[in-house]
C-alpha cells in the first residue's frame, strides 16, 4: 500500500490523502484507490465551489491513472443548505453518492472520500444503486436509502425492506451478499433504540441469527437533509463470491459477539477475492470489553488506546496490519476532544489514512469511534 498527499493547486487547493493498491493476477494489473478530499484554501467561499473543486480533483485522479470512481461519500457541516449542491455537481457523474450531515473535523465546511478502481464498467441499477463490474464479481453499492415517516423503527424497516427488493431484483439477498451497512442517525441517542430493533427483526426473517452470521455495520450520528429522515441506509453487496471466501471476524480475545448485547452486526469482514488480493470491512469499533462495557468513560485518550487496540485485533485476525488501512473514518462525540484524539490517533496511523468527523456514538459514554478499510495482498 503507498500513501501520499497530494495538492491539487488548479482546483483551487484541494488536498488529496491517497492510498494506492495493486494486484496483480496472472498478468491482469488492478489498481485501487482511496482518497479523501479537503479544501484548504478558502475555508469561507461558497460551498458550491467546495464541492465542484473535490469533483474535479476526482476527475484528475481518474485521468492520471486509469481508474474510475464509483463511490464517493461527502461529510456536510450544514446538509440542510450544502446537499443539495453536492447532487447539483454529481448529477452527471455515474458512481454511487452518500451525503451525510457529520462537520468535518478540524472545523470546515465539507470534505470527501472516494474509491476508484481500475478495469470496470459502472451502470446504473436504479437510483440508489449502481453495480461495479470488475470482470469477476458484481458489486453493488447502495447509497441514501431514506423514509421521512413515522418513527426509527419503522423507517429501518422500509429501508431494508426496499433493499431487499433491490437485492432480489439482481438475483441476490442480504444473508448471502451484503458485505456492509451503514445506518446513519438523526439524534442517536433518541433514536437508535428503534433502528437496533427494526434490523434485528428484519434480520431474523432473512435468515440472519446468532447461529448463522449478521453483516459488517456502522451505527452513528449522522443526519439526512430532511429532518424527518431519522434514519438513512447505505450498504455494498457483491455477486461473484463464494460463501468460504467471505471471512467474518472477531477479535474474541479482546470484544464479545454484538448480540450479547441485543445488537446485530458483525465486528468486520474480510473479503478474499479470486485476483489474489483480500479486502477488509471494519465495523464501527469503540472501547469496548469483552464483556460489552464501556472501558475509560470520560477519557478519550483511553478509550483511543483500547479502541485502537481492537481495531488492530481485527487487523491481525485478517492477517493484516495498520499500513494496509487504506482509509479510515473517526467519528468523534465532542469537538473539544478533536485535538487530543487526533494527537493520539497520529501515532499509530499517518494522517494520510484517517479523517475525522463529528458524530456521536450510540452509547453516550463512548466518546470516539472508528471504522476502516484495509487491503493486502492473500
Amino acid at each position: 500500500m503507498k500513501h501520499e498527499t497530494r495538492l491539487f493547486e488548479d482546483s483551487n487547493r484541494i488536498v488529496a490523502n491517497i492510498s494506492t493498491f495493486a494486484a496483480d493476477n496472472a498478468g491482469r494489473n488492478r489498481l485501487i484507490i482511496h482518497s479523501t478530499f479537503v479544501p484548504t484554501s478558502d475555508k469561507c467561499s461558497d460551498v458550491m465551489s467546495q464541492v465542484d473543486n473535490i469533483r474535479l480533483a476526482i476527475e484528475q485522479i481518474e485521468k492520471e491513472t486509469g481508474t474510475i470512481a464509483f463511490f464517493v461519500r461527502f461529510h456536510l457541516s450544514d446538509i440542510a443548505t450544502q446537499a443539495n449542491y453536492v447532487k447539483q455537481s454529481f448529477s452527471g457523474k455515474k458512481c454511487a453518492v452518500s451525503i451525510v450531515g457529520q462537520p468535518p473535523m478540524p472545523l470546515c465546511k465539507v470534505q470527501a472520500i472516494a474509491m476508484f478502481e481500475s478495469g470496470i464498467e459502472i451502470s446504473s441499477v436504479d437510483a440508489n444503486t449502481i453495480k461495479v463490474d470488475n470482470g469477476d464479481e458484481e458489486c453493488f453499492w447502495t447509497t441514501r436509502l431514506a423514509d421521512a415517516n413515522d418513527d426509527s423503527y419503522k423507517q429501518t424497516h422500509r429501508q431494508l425492506q426496499q433493499y431487499e427488493k433491490i437485492l432480489a431484483e439482481n438475483g441476490m439477498n442480504i444473508a448471502e451478499h451484503c458485505v456492509r451497512t451503514w445506518f446513519f442517525v438523526r439524534d442517536i441517542d433518541r433514536n437508535y433504540g428503534g433502528v437496533v430493533v427494526g434490523r434485528r427483526e428484519n434480520f431474523l426473517l432473512n435468515g440472519l441469527t446468532p447461529d448463522t452470521h449478521y453483516i459488517a455495520s456502522t451505527g452513528i450520528e449522522g443526519k439526512h437533509e430532511d429532518h424527518n429522515v431519522l434514519s438513512l441506509f447505505d450498504a455494498y453487496a457483491v455477486k461473484g463470491i463464494p460463501s468460504d471466501k467471505r471471512q467474518i471476524l472477531y477479535a474474541a480475545q479482546n470484544m464479545n459477539k454484538t448480540i450479547e448485547y441485543g445488537v446485530t452486526f458483525e465486528r468486520g469482514v474480510c473479503i478474499h477475492h479470486s485476483a489474489g488480493y483480500k479486502q477488509v470491512y471494519i465495523s464501527g469499533t469503540a472501547s469496548i470489553d469483552t464483556k460489552g462495557a464501556v472501558l475509560h468513560v470520560g477519557d478519550v485518550k483511553g478509550q483511543v488506546k483500547r479502541m485502537t487496540e481492537n481495531v488492530n485485533a481485527l487487523l491481525e485476525e485478517a492477517g493484516c496490519k495498520w499500513d494496509d488501512i487504506s482509509q479510515a473514518t473517526v467519528y468523534l462525540r465532542d469537538i473539544a476532544d478533536y485535538e487530543c484524539a487526533y494527537n493520539e490517533l497520529s501515532k499509530i496511523l499517518t494522517d494520510k489514512q484517517f479523517i475525522i468527523v463529528q458524530a456521536p456514538v450510540c452509547r453516550p459514554a463512548w466518546l470516539i469511534e472508528m471504522e476502516a478499510i484495509a487491503i493486502g495482498k492473500e
